[in-house]
């Protein structure tokens, strides 16, 4: 839909409350949750049962042609006759004087574009879980002759427990008689299909070919056709000119791509026919996965009934066997996993979750400034294992047999690569040049003021810091995130997180290899760095308040994994911590508020005195303004992030405060 007229939209503004006259339900308007094309969407909560919804609302402003009418009216009718587990549940509309409401399933997790853009390319059982949900509800619309035109990964909507459902239903068309071509030039430029541009009429295969363009996307990092131009888009999706890079992804994957995306229709397969195809049978299909999948990859060693391939399935998702030491650890080191794989890469960085902090109340017991990373500063009380070329645990020898194991796991993985890895200071560059380039702007200064317009909640951190302890003059300096895991790093600059589960463990080096373990199954020598974990996971616990509500645990965290923490320091007006995926959060003492910048997202996020938070876009802030509350932590941001640069704070390098 075209956003050329939605920059009035709010002209007309939408009351706190909202009844419907049919019914007399009454909702409360709540949380803003994005805007497109020519509707805003708010959280709805119905008054009298309390229970949420999402609500699409659309100003009667931009419904004055009869056209824009009857496809609204179209929408409706389309998307209140389905009903589906991986469809967008339509609950009702109505309207008033100035707005039309649609009543809308919540998807708190947002949609597969806000994934794509925290980590680009995913795992390959990732996509067979997301495909076939997609798959399935596309069967379902096509038995009820439905065409949705506009499937992409923005309207491809995730809930709380990671189920996806097709929404947006603005394009889509019902067939009227077996053999109708439609005629309408529609769709969004990456997913469109040659026969829509080429005017020759099409049908439901045009959902196919758009099937082939996310699973392109979701797989490789970046849309098959994507140009800078739309009119060379265009032209490369006429000649269906679109490459593979080479040992990206696995032969299946690369076949059933090419098979959706036929230049002629009429090769490419049905709905049934996909649910068939090899892609699906040739590697993990996980049951469900946890939400930290978002923004990093998840771990696949937990739950053996993914596996039905045993141990060469295991070899080409990517996940280690047993690497001598007791128990089953699983390592995650240099290149050696595929993009096939449960991990992938140890890309920490392509995760995004959000950080926030002790609400001022510092609980440190050093009284002083001080740095998080001391590298070689062990103290005498812990035993440094840091070894960077070798397996921890094991002697030389066992090291030789573990990377030949390896090795020889990754030629059966098919040759693949695995996912990019981050900038080698985690993006801390790319956040400068962002900073830098909203302060030129001069937002404070720009004419009027829209606030509003600037806010994405999209780009909302998904993690927070709610608790931290300093003890860094013995051991190192502990967290919890809002999602009950907890994290510590250590003096020695190695870092060991707890998941919220309670069970599982990640063991980060000092070089950036990732060991994953369980509190049942872990070696010896990790022991008391484990101790010291539970240590000042007790303390938090008992002494510390929470910022921010819990997140509930739910089936699939078992395979959660976490970004690390990966250097932090302390002024004398904030605590600074910088996490692996590129993050900076920033707590400020005196008025107990908090930014957090994200380089990925490009976006800051502002928590206030009350903890109430917006999260605006750098790009957005540079058009409309932002307020000087915002734009004062802007730019000491920019200042934390130059003493960062300078000071090459990076994990291994000293510095002080």
């Amino acid at each position: 839909m075209s956003t050329s007229q939605s920059g009035r939209k709010e002209d007309i503004p939408i009351p706190d409350i909202v009844i419907d006259p049919s019914t007399g339900n009454r909702y409360m308007k709540g949380k803003f949750l994005g805007k497109g094309g020519f509707a805003r969407c708010y959280e709805l909560t119905e008054m009298n049962t309390k229970e949420i919804f999402a609500g699409k609302i659309v100003s009667k402003q931009l419904l004055t042609k009869q056209h824009q009418k009857e496809k609204m009216t179209q929408e409706i009718a389309i998307h209140r006759a389905v009903h589906h587990q991986h469809i967008v549940e339509f609950y009702s509309f109505f309207e008033d004087e100035n707005n039309v409401y649609i009543i809308l399933e919540l998807c708190r997790r947002r949609s597969l574009m806000e994934m794509h853009k925290r980590r680009k390319a995913i795992t390959e059982p990732e996509t067979r879980y997301f495909m076939r949900q997609i798959v399935l509800a596309c069967q379902y619309l096509h038995e009820n002759k439905i065409i949705h035109r506009d499937l992409k990964l923005g309207n491809l909507f995730l809930n709380d427990d990671m189920e996806l459902k097709i929404g947006d239903f603005g394009l889509a068309t019902k067939v009227d008689f077996e053999g109708e071509r439609k005629k309408t030039l529609c769709g969004t430029p990456n997913y469109i299909a040659p026969e829509v541009l080429n005017k020759k009429g099409h049908s439901y295969e045009v959902d196919v070919w758009s099937l082939g363009c996310i699973l392109y996307t979701l797989l490789i990092g970046k849309p098959p056709f994507e140009t800078s131009c739309l009119k060379d888009t265009y032209a490369k999706i006429k000649k269906n000119e679109y490459t593979i890079p080479p040992n990206k992804i696995s032969t299946p994957a690369k076949n059933l791509i090419n098979h959706l995306l036929q230049a002629d229709p009429n090769l490419r397969p049905t709905m049934c026919q996909i649910l068939q195809d090899e892609f699906f049978y040739s590697g993990l299909l996980p049951p469900r996965l946890p939400t930290t999948c978002l923004s990093m990859p998840p771990r696949f060693d937990r739950d053996n009934s993914m596996h039905p391939m045993s141990v060469n399935m295991m070899s080409s998702n990517g996940v280690c066997a047993n690497n001598g030491m007791s128990g089953n650890g699983q390592m995650i080191m240099g290149n050696n996993m595929g993009s096939n794989g449960g991990i992938g890469s140890v890309s920490s960085a392509l995760r995004k979750p959000l950080l926030e902090i002790n609400d001022g109340k510092s609980a440190q017991t050093n009284g002083i400034e001080a740095v998080g990373v001391l590298t070689g500063l062990i103290g005498g009380r812990m035993d440094s294992r840091a070894q960077s070329a070798q397996v921890p645990g094991q002697a030389q020898g066992q090291q030789s047999s573990a990377s030949a194991q390896r090795n020889r796991m990754v030629e059966m993985d098919n040759g693949q690569e695995r996912h990019d890895e981050p900038p080698e200071d985690y993006y801390i560059s790319d956040l400068y040049q962002q900073l830098s380039q909203v302060i030129l702007a001069k937002p404070t200064e720009i004419e009027p003021l829209r606030i509003d317009d600037a806010e994405d909640p999209a780009c909302v951190p998904m993690l927070w810091v709610s608790k931290w302890v300093d003890y860094s003059d013995k051991y190192g300096l502990g967290y919890q995130l809002c999602d009950e895991s907890v994290g510590v790093l250590f003096n020695d600059s190695t870092r060991l997180i707890l998941c919220s589960s309670g069970e599982n463990l990640q063991y980060i080096e000092r070089d950036g290899s990732e060991y994953l373990y369980t509190l049942q199954s872990y070696p010896d020598w990790l022991q008391k760095k484990i101790t010291l974990l539970k240590y000042f996971r007790d303390y938090m616990s008992q002494h510390l308040l929470k910022a921010g509500a819990s997140i509930a645990p739910r089936p699939g965290d078992e395979m959660s994994r976490l970004p690390f923490l990966r250097t932090w320091l302390r002024t004398r007006n904030a605590i600074i911590l910088h996490l692996s995926n590129g993050t900076i959060q920033i707590n400020f003492f005196h008025d107990h508020t908090k930014i957090i910048v994200c380089p990925i997202m490009g976006a800051v996020t502002y928590i206030d005195e009350k903890r109430d938070y917006r999260t605006f876009k750098f790009t957005l802030i540079e058009k409309h303004g932002c307020t000087k509350e915002v734009f004062t932590r802007l730019k000491y941001a920019k200042t934390i992030v130059e003493r960062i640069m300078q000071s090459k704070i990076s994990g291994r390098h000293k510095s002080t405060s």
